[in-house]
């Protein structure tokens, strides 16, 4: 019987800004299992700073987005959200 897993996080948060004007944004997705074990994946995007305007307050869970925010950064990220998971 495989295991069911629940997600606990899946966010982007912001970390820094470049001198370049980009943002640096962590994104985080971790899920656990119905067995005990957590599986996560972390990755460290860079984003136009149009793309501040997504991120409220700094940390942002992507049910928060709406459809047009999360496409929008996920081309700007280049695919690398939908990649991690």
């Amino acid at each position: 019987m495989s295991a069911t897993r629940t997600l606990r996080t899946d966010a982007l948060t912001l970390r820094d800004i470049n001198d370049d004007g980009q943002l640096v944004v962590a994104y985080d997705r971790i899920e656990d299992t119905s067995n005990g074990d957590s599986f996560g994946t972390h990755k460290s995007l860079r984003l136009p700073v149009e793309c501040m305007v997504a991120l409220d307050g700094g940390h942002t869970p992507l049910s928060a987005l709406t459809d047009e925010e999360r496409a929008w950064i996920e081309a700007e990220a280049g695919k690398a959200l939908e990649a991690a998971r």
